[in-house]
């Protein structure tokens, strides 16, 4: 079978894998069998119990991964409820790469099961579990609490924003919903602190972070998502990921990823070469309107004296005190 493993375990892991989960042994033998299928190289181990075929897991990128490793825990556990960046990413809120590999689950204050090495467990009011996909998960307000309260202030404001963008409630919403659950939790008021930084208009996590960056550095926040003159095409103007209304003159920020170039959903049929010309072809025009263009990779945010000094090249103001909680 190009595995090595027998036709019966292969034909499982495939239906498995096409149902949207991963294989867990049902008898001693089989767990046996898959322990050595995994020295071998043929599998690979991705939790507890919890077993793919290694060309299946290396065709999914991590959140993907992460996500049929929990449905397939909530089939082999069905009591369990999903908490934190489990729950997050059950909820399609945006957690980064760094923050997968830990399965985290809801327990109340009777549980005698401790965390281990690979779950980390909470405990959490039952009140506010939900179902979604048929995977039991903390709410999404206390899903977002919980990653807020927790994390670093780029991956939290990339929570708080993509908390907005997917349930398409306001600030105010969340912060009434933080103060239901707040009591008696550490950093209590930090997710309602973060929140205030929030803005639904990011579209993915790397420009949460960015933002972050940009916050934690005490440079003027840009506006989102604002659309600039086509001079060429005046029906169709160029929308830019970020936006500085500066008297020197107007600057855009656009971000760099990786998946604008190899995703066929954006790539739309065309080769890396073209969409690479095309990028170039926008800038220019974009430039035409007497707009500054800044282009930045995800690198550049993540290196706070490189990206700073690309601020300071292209004149954005310095001139916002660092809130405190954008330290941690």
């Amino acid at each position: 079978m190009g595995y090595g493993i027998h036709s019966d375990l292969h034909e499982q892991f495939d239906e498995a894998f096409k149902a949207g989960r991963f294989v867990w042994p049902k008898t001693k033998s089989e767990a046996s069998r898959m322990r050595r299928a995994c020295r071998r190289g043929d599998l690979v181990r991705l939790a507890r119990r919890v077993y793919a075929l290694r060309e299946q897991s290396d065709s999914l990128d991590p959140i993907e991964r992460e996500l049929l490793t929990i449905r397939t825990l909530a089939a082999l556990y069905p009591s369990w409820v999903f908490s934190h960046t489990s729950a997050a990413v059950v909820h399609g809120l945006e957690v980064g790469y760094g923050q997968l590999g830990k399965i985290h689950v809801a327990c109340d204050a009777r549980s005698h099961t401790r965390s281990s090495s690979s779950v980390c467990r909470h405990i959490i009011n039952s009140d506010t579990f939900v179902q979604v996909d048929g995977i039991k998960v903390t709410s999404i307000e206390r899903t977002a609490f919980d990653c807020m309260r927790t994390g670093r202030f780029p991956r939290a404001l990339a929570i708080a924003d993509s908390a907005l963008r997917k349930t398409g409630k306001d600030i105010n919403y969340f912060i009434e919903s933080f103060e239901k659950l707040h009591g008696g939790h550490s950093n209590k008021r930090r997710p309602i602190e973060i929140m205030t930084y929030a803005d639904q208009r990011a579209e993915n996590g790397g420009e949460s972070v960015a933002r972050a960056s940009i916050i934690k550095l005490g440079y003027m926040v840009p506006d989102l998502q604002v659309e600039v003159p086509n001079l060429f095409e005046k029906d169709r103007p160029y929308r830019v990921d970020f936006y500085w209304d500066l008297e020197s003159g107007p600057v855009a920020g656009e971000l760099d990823g990786h998946d604008k170039y190899v995703d066929p959903e954006m790539t739309a049929g065309r080769s890396m070469l073209e969409v690479f010309s095309d990028e170039r072809l926008r800038e220019s025009r974009i430039s035409v309107s007497n707009v500054k263009v800044m282009r930045f990779s995800y690198a550049d945010v993540r290196s706070y004296k490189q990206f700073g000094e690309l601020l300071d090249a292209f004149g954005i103001p310095r001139n916002r005190p660092v809130p405190p909680i954008a330290l941690t």
